[in-house]
């Protein structure tokens, strides 16, 4: 399912998780919290990307994945589960106010 989502956003969005200084020139300097727009897989560990309109090469495990527009369905999708999985829980809630309510009508 992944791979539909990266095709259908093209560019992912990644955060900077630790500052990395180039060691060569067709490489970006990364610092902490930038947004860099991965453009794909270069070789094992290092990735492309665009930051501030250059492009070149990172060590993929210097950045972080962001929630992304990709990523929102899948957690909305997570949301929606526990949402599901919480509504028994109100309704009981529900029911305990009611019961208070019937002893309270009964005290009176």
């Amino acid at each position: 399912a992944l791979p539909i989502c990266g095709e259908r956003n093209r560019r992912r969005r990644y955060q900077v998780a630790f500052s990395y200084m180039p060691q060569n020139e067709d490489e970006l300097e990364l610092k902490v919290g930038e947004i860099i727009e991965v453009l794909g897989e270069v070789e094992e560990g290092w990735w492309e990307g665009v930051l501030h309109g250059r492009s070149g090469m990172f060590p993929s495990n210097f950045i972080k994945e962001l929630p992304g527009d990709g990523d929102r369905s899948a957690l909305d999708e997570q949301q929606l589960r526990t949402g599901t999985k919480d509504t028994p829980g109100s309704e009981s809630d529900g029911g305990d106010s009611s019961s208070t309510k019937s002893e309270g009508a009964n005290g009176m």
